[in-house]
This record gives C-alpha cells, structure tokens and sequence, in this order.
C-alpha cells in the first residue's frame, strides 16, 4: 500500500500539537500515523530553529523558576513544567551549585588578587599585551637588552 499525503488540516494539526510541545508518539497517535512521518513531516514543514524554540524556553530565568530548582523537585520533573529542555535545567542547577561554593571560599579566604601588588599586575598585564615571538615564548623573557637566544648560547649565565 503506497504511502498517503498529509493534508493541509493534517499539517495544522501536526504543527499545532508540536508546538504544544507534545511528543512525536502523542502527536502520531492523534494523527493516526507513524511518529517518525510525523516528526519528518514536520522539519519539512517547519525550520529547524523554531521546532528548538516550540520544544523549550530559551529566555532568561526568572527568580521564580529559579527557586522552583530548590523545590524537591527533579531536573526532568522541573524541565517539563517549566517547558524548558533538560540540558538547560541541569546547565543552571549546575551554575548554582558552583557559584554557592565559589561565594563560600570568597567568604573564607580574600580574593587572591588582593594580595599580588598591584605593580606585578601591571607587569603581568603588560606582558601579556606585547606580542611575543616562538623563541621567547619556549625560552621564555630575555632581560632587557638580550635576545631570548643569549640564555640559550651561554652569553647569560
């Protein structure tokens, strides 16, 4: 049996439920077809980059989405309900952790860049500024007025 067209009313329908953000085996069961013609229909009928966008959320969190992350909850769980992909949920339970322990150690010690002189950080600064060549960059800062090839040679010992 050769395969049937879809309809227009069977494109609207198909573009409406993904965009309700149902899965292809929900939306081929309400359309009486295979999912996978279901799914390839779609990226006919739709590009690419608003079938990501009709799936999940790709704006900003807001405070309320994010204290839902502390709410017992898990990263599955929370992804459906906010509408958002998995990725991105466990993307952000994973910056909150990091950023909570990197507040804790700033707490416990002072910021490392305080205790460098701020004169060796110019120094520091400025070096990296300048362009370097191969041969300084393996044998590493002649003193002023010597090539990098003088440590090497012996004419600075």
């Amino acid at each position: 049996m050769p395969p049937v067209s879809f309809s227009p009313e069977q494109d609207s329908v198909l573009i409406e439920l993904r965009h309700q953000r149902m899965s292809w085996p929900q939306i081929g069961g309400q359309l009486g077809r295979d999912p996978e013609a279901c799914r390839s229909r779609f990226n006919r009928l739709v590009p690419k980059q608003d079938d990501r966008r009709a799936t999940s959320r790709v704006d900003m969190w807001t405070d309320e989405e994010t204290r839902m992350l502390d709410g017992g909850k898990t990263a599955p769980e929370i992804a459906v309900i906010l509408g958002r992909s998995l990725e991105s949920v466990k993307c952000k339970i994973r910056y909150r952790r990091v950023s909570t322990i990197r507040a804790e150690i700033d707490e416990v010690r002072p910021a490392a860049r305080a205790l460098v002189p701020p004169e060796c950080i110019a120094e520091r600064e400025r070096r990296h500024a300048a362009p370097r060549d191969l041969t300084a960059i393996f044998m590493g800062d002649p003193p002023k007025g010597y090539s990098a090839l003088d440590r090497k040679l012996g004419a600075l010992a």
